[in-house]
């Protein structure tokens, strides 16, 4: 055997040990908000820009409660989030999200939030994605918003992705369709953990190191 296919045949070994350690199944996360840092403390997990339903200066900013989950599925290439966020007015926003179209790294080549200060290259992105949010004042529906990706931007997952501050997290620009603020940019900022195992997240690295390996070997 030469030493290109053992090489070969080593970077496959490589990719087969990192793509099942980290994507025999979907990772499921606890999303919680990336902390007081907003709005005279207001916490800063889902923001609606303009629209302040309920009033106040801060009604703008939604805070992810216990139960909210994102799951990554990076072998259906699909990651979904499942939340329920409240402002300080009360008004409870209820929001499933849907994004696709995965890229690892530099592969993705649009718009990435960079506050948290970490490294693109080691994030996954979901380029693609659409979802909704329906807000409630107590029992009564105030209406349901139709939501979709900004165009030249992803769903980034990572450490310093969620665009506060360095920890583990995602964030995502996004844009209502229908009701409420057409053409204004709203976005979610999130906290990750684990749910159960607290090692999911370096899984989840592992599973990048061989997403990248297997697409460099395929070109």
């Amino acid at each position: 055997m030469t030493l290109k296919k053992l090489g070969g045949v080593l970077a496959f070994v490589m990719t087969m040990f990192f793509m099942s350690a980290a994507q025999a199944a979907p990772m499921v996360y606890e999303v919680s908000s990336t902390g007081k840092i907003n709005c005279a403390g207001a916490e800063h997990g889902f923001w609606t820009s303009k629209l302040k339903l309920g009033g106040g200066s801060c009604a703008q900013y939604y805070d992810f409660q216990s139960g909210s989950t994102l799951t990554v599925d990076t072998m259906a290439e699909e990651a979904r989030l499942q939340a329920t966020a409240v402002n300080p007015a009360g008004i409870k926003a209820v929001i499933d999200f849907t994004w696709v179209d995965l890229a690892v790294g530099t592969d993705f080549t649009g718009m990435v939030k960079n506050g948290g200060g970490g490294n693109p290259a080691d994030w996954l992105f979901f380029g693609q994605g659409k979802g909704s949010v329906t807000f409630f004042n107590g029992l009564a529906e105030l209406g349901t918003v139709a939501l979709t990706i900004i165009p030249d931007t992803a769903l980034q997952i990572g450490f310093g992705a969620n665009d506060k501050t360095s920890a583990f997290g995602a964030s995502s620009w996004v844009r209502p369709l229908t009701k409420y603020n057409v053409g204004h940019n709203w976005d979610f900022n999130m906290d990750l953990t684990a749910v159960p195992e607290p090692g999911t997240a370096a899984l989840l690295m592992l599973g990048v190191a061989g997403l990248v390996l297997r697409r460099r070997m395929a070109r």
